[in-house]
């Protein structure tokens, strides 16, 4: 299976995390890249979250794992610090398009992503560590 190797940094309470390394499926990617986005409304955003993909439970573990080795109890910030270090990039900037929701893997592998994006990224990080909607 071919990967593509990416690298994130960002910072959570003054710590700071460079060189953070995922190696993300591109099947996965261009698979997703794939999918007809079709007439994008409020609702129609529900389907990018993707708390079962590959790359989201990767993230969530690597997550458990740093958050338990540094004692970090605030998961819910921490990810949000991950997740705000994305660059800001919107749809018609980086596809052509004024509205294009991107799923996870998308958005992990490009690097960047509009408010949507990132909000959809951060909602299946946090319902693969098992955080639930009230």
């Amino acid at each position: 299976m071919c990967r593509s190797q990416v690298t994130y940094s960002w910072t959570y309470q003054g710590i700071r995390f460079d060189d953070f390394r995922l190696s993300l499926p591109m099947t996965d990617y261009y698979t997703a890249k794939s999918i007809p986005r079709g007439t994008v409304t409020l609702n129609s955003y529900e389907k990018y979250i993707d708390d079962d993909a590959a790359c989201v439970t990767q993230l969530a573990a690597a997550f458990s794992d740093i958050a338990s080795d540094l004692k970090i109890s605030d998961m819910p910030s921490f990810v949000l610090s991950f997740i705000q270090a994305i660059t800001y990039k919107t749809d018609l900037e980086s596809v052509g398009f004024v509205e294009y929701p991107k799923f996870p893997i998308e958005t992990l592998v490009d690097g960047h992503g509009d408010c949507e994006d990132a909000v959809g990224l951060y909602v299946s990080l946090m319902r693969a560590l098992g955080y639930k909607e009230q």
